[in-house]
C-alpha cells in the first residue's frame, strides 16, 4: 500500500490532472485502510482518467486488481451525461450518497432519520433478545454500558444524530455533544490528523479557534461542530479539564454539559466498589438514593395496604427502617461487625464509611464490599419473605455475604 501511494501522490506532477476543489490545499488525492481505497479529483474525464492510470500502474507491478464489482463511482453536481462517460471510461457503477465505510455512512449532508434507521433497529434488537430477558438489574446495567452504549457512541463520535434518533435510542443528546467535543478539542490543540490538517487549511487558515464563525455556505456538518464548540467555549477555556494536563475526554464534557464540573456524590466510591458484584453494586446504588420500592412507597403508589415490615413486624418499613433499624437487620450487622471487626452504626452507614479512617484502601474497599452485599441480602430476604413467608437466619445471611466478598477477593 506503500507503493500505491506513491504513485497516486506522484498524479499531481502529470499533466492535466485538478485536485478535488476541496482536497487541493493538502494535496490529497486518495485515503486507504487495509484493502480499502478512496481516490479522489475533479470530476473532469482527464482527472480521472490520469488516477485510473496511475492506478493501473500499480496493478502492472503488484499483480492486486481492481473488483469493478465492488468498485463505484461517486460524484456530486455533475450533469447525467458526463457522469455516464466517466462510468463508461473506469469502468465502474454510479453509487449514491451515501455509502457505508468502516461501518459508518459517508454522505454529503447531515444524516437523515431514515438513515440512522439502522442503529435503532440494532439497539432495539439486542434489547429483544431471548437472552436479555433472563438478565437481573445488575445484568442490564452492564448490558447499557457494555453494548448499547458503544453502538450509539461510536455513531456519536463521528455524526451530529438526529434529536428524534436520540429519543429512541436513550435520549442522550448531552453525551453526542460531549462525543463530538472531542473533534472541537483537537482543532483548538492542532493535533496531528488529516482531518485537522484539511480543517485548517479548508475552513480555518490563521482564524482563532474559539472567536472563529462559519460561512452559511459551510456543509452542514461543520456548522454543528461549530455549533457545539461555542456550547462548550466556556469549558475549554475557564472549566477544571483545561488544567489536566491539555487533556479532554468525553467523560469531562459529559459531566460538565451536565453541570457537575467533576464534582462525585460522596458515596460513589462506597457504591462503585471493585469488590463488590454487580448486583450488589447496583442494589446497593438504588438504595443509597432512597428508591428502593419499600412498603412506604407502595402505599403512596396504592400498591399496599399497609406499611409494617415483614422481616420483624413492628415498625413501618421504610429505608432507614430496612438498613438497620429493623431488629433482623441490626442482628444481621452486628454479626458482620463481628466478622469485621469493626462498628458500624445502626443508622449512617454510608457516611460513616465516608468519614471513617481506616488502616488500607484494601480494608476500607472490603467493608464498603460488605455493606453492599448486606444490604442486597437483606432485600432479597424481604422480597422472599413476602412470597413464601418465611424469614431466614441472620447467620445464613451473613454466610452469604461472606462467600460472595471472598470470591471476589
Amino acid at each position: 500500500m506503500e507503493y500505491l501511494s506513491r504513485i497516486l501522490s506522484e498524479v499531481q506532477d502529470y499533466d492535466g490532472f485538478k485536485f478535488h476543489p476541496l482536497c487541493k490545499p493538502l494535496k490529497l488525492t486518495h485515503l486507504c485502510f487495509a484493502d480499502d481505497l478512496l481516490m479522489f479529483s475533479r470530476g473532469d474525464v482527464k482527472s480521472v482518467e490520469i488516477l485510473l492510470r496511475a492506478f493501473e500502474t500499480f496493478s502492472s507491478a503488484s499483480g492486486l486488481c481492481m473488483n469493478k464489482g465492488k468498485s463505484f463511482f461517486y460524484s456530486n453536481g455533475l450533469a447525467r451525461g458526463f457522469v455516464a462517460e466517466i462510468c463508461e471510461l473506469v469502468g465502474m457503477t454510479e453509487g449514491k450518497l451515501p455509502f457505508r465505510y468502516l461501518g459508518v455512512l459517508i454522505a454529503a449532508k447531515g444524516l437523515t432519520s431514515l438513515e440512522c434507521a439502522k442503529l435503532v433497529d440494532r439497539v432495539v434488537e439486542r434489547i429483544r433478545s431471548l437472552g436479555t430477558r433472563k438478565l437481573s438489574y445488575a445484568g442490564r446495567l452492564v448490558l447499557v454500558k457494555a453494548v448499547l452504549s458503544s453502538m450509539h457512541c461510536y455513531w456519536a463520535r463521528i455524526f451530529i444524530l438526529p434529536a428524534n434518533v436520540l429519543k429512541k435510542v436513550e435520549a442522550l443528546c448531552r453525551w453526542n455533544v460531549a462525543a463530538l467535543g472531542k473533534y472541537v478539542w483537537w482543532i483548538a490543540n492542532k493535533e496531528d490528523h488529516l482531518w485537522v490538517k484539511w480543517i485548517h487549511a479548508i475552513y480555518m487558515k490563521h482564524d482563532d479557534w474559539f472567536s472563529y464563525n462559519p460561512k452559511s455556505t459551510a456543509s452542514w456538518s461543520w456548522r454543528k461542530i461549530c455549533g457545539v464548540k461555542d456550547k462548550l467555549k466556556q469549558g475549554y477555556v475557564d472549566s477544571w479539564w483545561l488544567k489536566q494536563d491539555n487533556h479532554y475526554t468525553i467523560q469531562q464534557g459529559y459531566s460538565w454539559l451536565g453541570g457537575l464540573n467533576g464534582q462525585q456524590v460522596p458515596w460513589v466510591h462506597f457504591v462503585w466498589n471493585r469488590y463488590s458484584l454487580p448486583k450488589h453494586c447496583f442494589m446497593g446504588w438504588v438504595a443509597v438514593q432512597g428508591r428502593l420500592l419499600t412498603k412506604d412507597r407502595l402505599m403512596k403508589m396504592q400498591i399496599c395496604h399497609d406499611s409494617v415490615c415483614v422481616l420483624c413486624g413492628n415498625d413501618g418499613e421504610d429505608h432507614s427502617h430496612l438498613f438497620f433499624g429493623c431488629t433482623f437487620s441490626r442482628l444481621c450487622l452486628q454479626l458482620l461487625n463481628n466478622m469485621l471487626n469493626t462498628q458500624v452504626p445502626d443508622t449512617g452507614y454510608v457516611e460513616w464509611w465516608t468519614h471513617k479512617r481506616f488502616q488500607s484502601l484494601f480494608r476500607k474497599q472490603v467493608v464498603a464490599a460488605c455493606l453492599q452485599g448486606l444490604v442486597y441480602h437483606i432485600w432479597d430476604a424481604r422480597n422472599r419473605c413476602r412470597i413464601e413467608h418465611v424469614v431466614p437466619r441472620p447467620e445464613k445471611i451473613v454466610k452469604l455475604v461472606k462467600g460472595a466478598i471472598m470470591m471476589r477477593l
